[in-house]
């Protein structure tokens, strides 16, 4: 708009009016002495605070027993490896071979293949909820990555989509607990019929990556899906999954 006319005049004079604005200050929500509780535990260096796996509660734990817990668990060599140095940078120029392969096949153009490598990354981290609901003096831990901003995550987010309106063809797809009654609802009960329930410790890195992969395009295929489509989704999945990569204090681990 031009310096001087009407609308810069009136714009400037309310942005004056704006920046003079006092806004009053908000009312505690919590009393003195709980807040005074709180900036003391944030002070403390050697404890933890982190919300418990179940239930809602917010847990205090030692740092001590939570780097117990956490060592206990990334020094399982069957699901973590100990890795030298930072291998993000490897990872990106790897994912750019990958995904030019696939725009010289023509399956990706070169904008959505540019929008799946990340101009800045962050680095993963690892860390655990306490399952306090097991055990109170010393809970076990369910242990999470942090991929937010991740080299992958574009990637991860591509493949999602892909697979999202093909998953309820799948031959075992369960949406929730109300598809599950559902599906009961159709059986006919019989009095010696039992309901069991099945609790795998840390499902997701026990399940095998090169079985799980296979067993995504086995059913891809089954359903008639082309063969280059099937290719980009198993090396897509086995790529993130072989890259799996976190850093946990000073050290980078790859589950």
């Amino acid at each position: 708009m031009p310096a001087g006319s009407c609308i810069d005049i009136f714009y400037h004079q309310v942005l004056k009016e704006i920046r003079a604005l006092v806004y009053p200050r908000a009312q505690e929500n919590i009393a003195r002495e709980e807040k005074k509780a709180l900036e003391w535990l944030q002070a403390q260096k050697e404890i933890i605070i982190k919300p418990a796996d179940k239930g809602g509660n917010v847990v205090l734990m030692t740092v001590a027993d939570y780097m117990s817990e956490a060592y206990r668990q990334l020094k399982d060599g069957l699901t973590y490896e100990v890795i030298r140095g930072d291998p993000i940078l490897i990872i990106q120029q790897e994912l750019k071979s990958l995904l030019q392969r696939f725009v010289d096949m023509g399956f990706l153009s070169e904008k959505m293949a540019k929008k799946l490598i990340p101009e800045t990354t962050s680095k993963p981290c690892w860390y655990f909820l306490p399952k306090v609901h097991k055990s109170l003096t010393h809970p076990p831990g369910r242990p999470i990555v942090s991929g937010v901003g991740s080299v992958t995550e574009p990637l991860s987010k591509y493949i999602d989509w892909l697979l999202r309106p093909i998953l309820p063809s799948a031959p075992a797809y369960l949406k929730d607990t109300n598809d599950f009654l559902v599906a009961l609802d159709g059986i006919q009960w019989s009095p010696e019929f039992k309901l069991v329930s099945l609790d795998v410790e840390s499902l997701y890195t026990r399940i095998p990556q090169d079985a799980g992969v296979q067993a995504v395009t086995d059913i891809l295929r089954n359903m008639g899906k082309d063969d280059v489509f099937c290719e980009f989704i198993e090396e897509a999945l086995s790529f993130i999954l072989q890259n799996n990569v976190f850093k946990f204090g000073d050290e980078w681990f790859r589950q």
